[in-house]
């Protein structure tokens, strides 16, 4: 079986190693092998025999072929194809050395590709723990050892840790997927390499759960951990033990989560200060993921400790305001968002200047999911956007609101019009501007506005759309998704849609998004009803 450990000295403390040369005519085969994947097998036995000799050389040639660009690839495409027995040979092979994979850019792709074959290969069997002592089981718990005896390299090496959390959601029989609350860069970078864990049928066994809590009382308990919440590396990995943790144990999950909030130096703050970890870029995606996971007394104890009287601090700074919007989206009790929803409504002005529209979004949201609170939104909205007074502007909120303008802006109104307007209370001529470009936030807070109790000022905005503008918010990505939410919404009727209907039946052959077969969909029985 494998190493537990193996002596480090200066140059080996972050697992670094250096690759063994392959030579040509290696790399040569496994550019033959996969050719010949790639033409196909004229049979399931010829297809078989193949693998069968492929991985036998693999049981020889994999520790070093797996770290190099092309033959790397070779690899991961054999995995997904493999059969148990190929599996198990893989696992013997890296077992040898499992640093030499740990810490590679190329053999850790490999590996996590492997790791995530286990589930598939395991739930064929109905106990693993009584099989023999070369197994896939055996030599998955000896990589498992292997990790926690080395925790505090793998767990700040960029790849191993990789490593370390799929074998975390293997553990638990939890795949995490995209719930690891990342940057949109980061996700991105990271796509290639994340494997999708095929947990179906899969129930770990009392071993593996029992290994979890090990490595989570490790991870966890970390002397360390104020800094590794802060840590691109490690703050993933710390998210995933709690993610796996929550569907496994969530009593334990709730109590490390309390003990994360009260680290020294992190969440500690006064009335006129965020806390430091809220405005660390990389710390405020822990924060994001405790209110993701918190019980609901422990979200009351959160907001009391963190939130509460300094809900604008978080709305307006450039990291915390993302956290504001976890915050209202996890809200459960009315009381409570009637509470958060207080404190901000007066400043809808200032987040819209700050160009933090998530926020106003997620306020319409969760209008909408507790209903309440939505007229008085809509009235801040409005007065937001300067089209609360006089009442004549109140019918313009949905351009206003799709292209993200305020009223003398949208319309091109001058200093000396406005004052003008002031004096007479009559309105000074203006543009007459046509609504070409719709902005995403924009057209997210409008669809959750057209799901209120009563969007009538929002249907009667639309509806007062010209043709042209009708068309090019049909045919735009984010627009036709307002089309969309019109028809669907359950509290507009159906003379609304009538209307709408007779308004853009000319357009219909702009269509040039699918959503808009949603649309056509729902439209079909009225656009036959007036003979279009």
């Amino acid at each position: 079986m494998g190493k537990s450990r193996r002596n480090k000295d200066e140059n080996d403390s972050n697992f670094s190693q250096k690759k063994e040369r392959v030579d040509e005519n290696t790399i040569n085969y496994y550019r033959r092998v996969t050719e010949t994947l790639n033409e196909g097998f004229s049979t399931d036995e010829d297809r078989e025999l193949f693998l069968d000799n492929v991985f036998n050389q693999l049981e020889e040639d994999g520790p070093k072929v797996c770290r190099l660009a092309s033959t790397s690839r070779v690899l991961e495409k054999l995995i997904l194809d493999a059969q148990d027995k190929n599996i198990l040979q893989l696992l013997k092979a890296f077992s040898q050395d499992w640093i030499v994979l740990l810490s590679d850019r190329f053999g850790s792709h490999v590996l996590q590709k492997l790791i995530c074959q286990i589930p598939r290969c395991l739930s064929k069997i109905s106990n693993e723990e009584d099989t023999e002592d070369e197994t896939i089981y055996t030599y998955f718990l000896n990589l498992c050892n292997f990790l926690k005896d080395n925790i505090s390299d793998a767990r700040t090496d960029v790849y191993a840790s990789h490593i370390l959390r799929v074998v975390l959601q293997v553990l638990g029989g939890v795949n995490v997927g995209e719930q690891v609350v990342r940057s949109r860069l980061s996700r991105n970078q990271d796509k290639d390499g994340q494997d999708e864990i095929n947990m179906d049928n899969f129930s770990p066994s009392d071993k593996f759960k029992k290994v979890l809590l090990k490595f989570t009382k490790v991870i966890l308990s970390s002397e360390t951990l104020n800094m590794e919440i802060c840590s691109a590396t490690n703050n993933p990995l710390i998210q995933t033990v709690l993610l796996v943790l929550h569907k496994v144990n969530d009593q334990k999950c709730q109590k490390y989560l309390k003990k994360l909030l009260y680290i020294p130096g992190l969440f500690e703050s006064n009335e006129e200060s965020l806390p430091v970890i809220a405005k660390d870029e990389v710390g405020s995606f822990m924060v994001e993921q405790i209110l993701n996971l918190c019980s609901g007394e422990f979200y009351t104890e959160l907001y009391k400790k963190l939130f509460k009287g300094k809900l604008l601090l978080y709305a307006v700074h450039p990291v915390s305001n993302f956290i504001l919007q976890r915050l209202i989206t996890n809200v459960k009790e009315k009381e409570h968002f009637e509470e958060i929803f207080g404190e901000l409504c007066g400043y809808l002005e200032d987040m819209l200047a700050v160009n933090h529209l998530g926020v106003v979004t997620r306020l319409a949201e969760t209008c909408h999911r507790l209903g309440c609170n939505q007229e008085k939104l809509l009235r801040s909205l409005k007065a937001a956007f300067h089209c609360l007074e006089p009442v004549e502007r109140e019918t313009k909120v949905a351009p206003l609101l799709l292209s993200l303008t305020t009223y003398e802006i949208y319309y091109g109104m001058t200093d000396s019009d406005v004052k003008k307007e002031d004096e007479t209370d009559k309105e000074p001529a203006k543009k007459d501007p046509v609504l070409t470009d719709i902005n995403y936030h924009g057209s997210m807070l409008l669809q959750h506005l057209l799901k209120f109790g009563n969007p009538k000022q929002m249907v009667t905005s639309l509806l007062e759309l010209k043709p042209v503008e009708l068309k090019n918010l049909a045919c735009n990505p984010c627009g036709s998704h307002v089309v969309d939410a019109f028809f669907q919404s359950k509290t507009i009727g159906e003379k609304s849609r009538e209307a709408f209907v007779n308004r853009i039946k000319v357009i219909f052959i702009c269509a040039k998004y699918n959503s808009l077969l949603i649309l056509v969909q729902e439209c079909l029985p009225m656009l036959q009803k007036i003979g279009y």
